[in-house]
């Protein structure tokens, strides 16, 4: 299977000379930093498993365009594969929410990312056995064996590994990195540092305490990123990273939420399809729609409108919708790039002294309902009301009557303000 997988993707090595040589670059690398090696023939062992492995392309991206991903879910010759027989791992992921928060409490923002976080992490050497792959660099050439050394893309507990590993690394080395300790535990979001800090003094310190945590387990922080110049002083320039922050992790996107560190400003950039007007494509377009804070919630509400009434029409998946809606859709798609004009501040102006009123909206209405969440902060005594977050859900098919609906806004407010006070309460009184 693993044989046959490969034997295709040199053949497309054929009809893409570009592509073969970034992923020989790629296979090279893992080559020269030990984090793959040559098995001899005589060496392979049984039990053993071979993993099929092809990539994923991201063009947008400066650092990794091309990724290689090990498909650890394809089948053996006993019908079984990889990850069928491993644990996928207890949730430890921060939640993304949680962490944007935190992220636009104080002035100073800082960013930065672990450098090969899966490869910097070695395997038993027994089990480097269910860890082999077939590669060579020409078809000329007979096929070789190598063993992937370290925790892999595609491979079933690899987020849990590597994010267990990095929350281990900030408990063992808290008493040495306090400050540095908690962030790593707080707000990290696999391998993406994303904080805020109060005053420049934090910012130093806890950027040189970061580095001096990560490198004693092995891990370089790099494309560092900050609002702050005079942060950036202190960090070399090939560990700086000028472009724009994007969260949205997936590389097809319909709406993806961005930090522009200079303007200090969250942007939606957009990337429009025109598709089919039906039930699949629509629902597919909203599940790409990446607004974790709820700042575009009536944009995103409205095509959620759509689906529930293709829902009431009983449409089958990819059965073209009736001209209103397809009328309806199309305005939406067309009008859509208009996000990218604009812009959500990070900051919610909150300084250690701040005084802060946390004020809360819900309402309803026959189609949806919705709650949002504005803090009103006093800094010498001049006042500042900022969007915190907001929610918004499409009513069900079923009739509900108005007062329902309602008490159904309240009680999301509710959630909403019990989310946000949590978040905070460790951080600053509200």
């Amino acid at each position: 299977m693993a044989r046959k997988r490969f034997f295709n993707l040199e053949k497309r090595f054929q009809t893409e000379p570009s592509l073969k040589e970034t992923y020989s670059s790629v296979i090279h690398d893992y080559i020269q930093q030990n984090h793959m090696t040559l098995v001899p023939l005589n060496d392979v062992t049984s039990p053993n498993y071979f993993i099929p492995h092809h990539c994923v392309r991201k063009v947008d991206s400066l650092t990794t365009p091309l990724r290689v991903v090990f498909d650890s879910s394809a089948k053996s010759s006993t019908s079984v594969s990889l990850n069928e027989l491993l644990h996928t791992g207890p949730k430890l992921q921060s939640d993304l929410q949680q962490i944007l928060l935190n992220f636009r409490l104080y002035s100073i923002a800082m960013t930065a990312d672990i450098k090969q976080m899966y490869r910097q992490i070695n395997i038993c050497k027994e089990h480097r056995k269910f860890q082999l792959i077939l590669w060579r660099d020409s078809p000329e050439l007979p096929l070789s064996v190598y063993s992937l050394n370290t925790v892999s893309f595609g491979v079933k507990p690899s987020p849990y590994l590597a994010i267990r590993t990095v929350q281990q690394l900030a408990k063992d080395e808290a008493a040495n990195y306090p400050l540095a300790s908690a962030v790593a535990t707080r707000d990290f979001y696999v391998d993406d540092l994303v904080c805020s800090v109060a005053n420049i003094k934090s910012a130093v310190t806890l950027h040189k305490q970061m580095v001096e945590l990560f490198l004693a387990g092995g891990f370089p922080l790099v494309k560092w990123c900050s609002n702050s110049p005079k942060l950036l002083h202190h960090i070399p320039e090939n560990l700086r990273s000028s472009q724009s922050i994007t969260f949205d992790t997936e590389s097809l996107k319909i709406l993806g939420l961005n930090w522009n560190p200079r303007a200090d400003m969250f942007s939606f950039n957009t990337d429009i399809s025109t598709t089919k007007c039906s039930k699949r494509n629509i629902l597919s377009a909203v599940a790409r729609m990446f607004d974790p804070l709820g700042f575009v919630s009536p944009v995103v509400l409205f095509a959620k409108n759509l689906i529930k009434e293709l829902w009431k029409r009983k449409l089958n998946w990819d059965d073209e919708a009736a001209l209103p809606i397809q009328n309806s859709w199309k305005k939406f798609i067309d009008e859509l790039h208009l996000l990218e004009e604009f812009n959500v501040p990070r900051h919610l102006q909150i300084n250690l002294k701040s005084q802060i009123v946390l004020t809360g909206f819900a309402d309803a209405s026959e189609t949806a309902y919705g709650a949002c969440i504005y803090f009103r902060t006093i800094n010498d005594e001049k006042v500042n009301i900022s969007l915190v977050c907001s929610k918004s859900k499409v009513s069900p098919l079923k009739t509900v009557s108005i007062p329902r609906l309602e008490l159904c806004a309240a009680l999301l407010l509710a959630k909403l303000i019990s989310f946000v006070v949590k978040t905070y309460n460790d951080r600053h009184s509200i």
